[in-house]
């Protein structure tokens, strides 16, 4: 069946987009490739790997623009997730990991290649000590998209 608004065609282009370009982003800023990308919640005791990207499909919204097109509001975060170094080697990673996805963002066009009409990047939150452990970061990524459908 082919749907009017297909999620998961979205959620999964956005996944392989990130997944199969970001690598080069981090050879050239020379820092360790990611283990893994993972579709699920954030879960420390889950996963364990030194270097993780979570991806967060918060939510879909529409509006209506004519009797023939709505407009779709679409919001996400990436969480960028790193242990198993010194703190400061840590915190000097993530903030280099966050620059490459912003660089990924902004040299697409802001909308992943074309996946959406529009977006931004509209907020950068650094945990230094998540769950209370210095040798645990995090960076959440927020991102706004909208298209006519």
């Amino acid at each position: 069946m082919d749907f009017l608004m297909d999620y998961e065609a979205k959620e999964t282009a956005i996944k392989n987009f990130i997944s199969e370009r970001l690598p080069q982003y981090l050879v050239d800023a020379e820092l360790p490739a990611v283990d893994s990308f993972i579709d699920d919640f954030l879960d420390f005791d889950k996963y364990k790997a030194n270097t993780q990207i979570f991806f967060d499909f918060v939510n879909w919204t529409f509006e209506n623009l004519t009797n023939e097109s709505n407009k779709l509001n679409f919001r996400m975060s990436v969480y960028i997730v790193l242990r198993g170094a010194a703190p400061e080697t840590l915190r000097t990673n993530l903030l280099k990991y966050a620059a490459c996805v912003y660089q990924l963002f902004s040299e697409t066009g802001g909308n992943f290649g074309g996946i959406f009409d529009h977006g931004l990047l509209t907020e950068c939150n650094f945990y230094n000590a998540a769950e209370g452990h210095k040798e645990l970061k995090v960076c959440e990524i927020e991102f706004e998209f909208e298209s006519e459908i």
